[in-house]
């Protein structure tokens, strides 16, 4: 499946325990090369609240498809983030599909930490 325009995007936030900045480039890096998408409007900054926690900020763009396709693509991509169980909201259909995804992944010993994806699909029928 190929990328769609710009107003198609899935939203990303992931909140990950590394204390070097470098280590944040290289997950993000391995992740982008795993996703085979670019991730769109990166930002990276220090985590205001928890010393040596990074907050990551990006955006992925949703594929053509239909809104079956869409959703799965959607849900793919969360396991290709991480394989862990993700607690999924929708999806909720009107005129647009509302879907988001949220991991928390606190009790674990893993780089992840907290991770949200959303999405708004338009003009599906």
């Amino acid at each position: 499946m190929k990328p769609v325009g710009k107003n198609q995007m899935i939203n990303c936030c992931l909140d990950l325990d590394y204390r070097a900045k470098r280590r944040v480039v290289t997950f993000l890096d391995k992740l982008e090369t795993q996703l085979g998408r670019g991730l769109l409007n990166r930002t990276i900054e220090e985590h205001r609240v928890i010393d040596g926690w990074f907050q990551v900020t990006f955006q992925i763009a949703q594929c053509e498809g239909s809104k079956e396709e869409k959703v799965y693509d959607f849900l793919k991509l969360t396991q290709l983030i991480e394989s862990r169980p993700w607690c999924i909201h929708g999806p909720r259909e009107m005129e647009t599909i509302f879907i988001d995804a949220s991991l928390d992944n606190t009790d674990d010993d893993q780089p992840l930490k907290l991770a949200h994806l959303q999405s708004e699909l338009h003009g599906l029928r």
